[in-house]
């Protein structure tokens, strides 16, 4: 169904409480990740068109 005004409280309590659960060292390291392609030591890669994104999928597999 539709989410309103008054799911607000509700939302964000669950979302906190997941958050929560997840341990700190894994929002050290996604934090460290974030640094590291802001500042450009690790490169994103960025498919646009069709061919981009085979070339990409082709260079990073789902599965090895």
């Amino acid at each position: 169904g539709k989410i309103t005004e008054k799911d607000k409280d509700a939302i964000v309590a669950n979302w906190k409480n997941m958050r929560a659960q997840i341990p700190s060292w894994i929002w050290d390291a996604v934090g460290d990740l974030e640094k590291q392609i802001i500042s450009g030591k690790i490169s994103v890669p960025n498919a646009n068109t069709l061919d981009e994104m085979k070339a990409v999928r082709s260079k990073y597999p789902l599965t090895k």
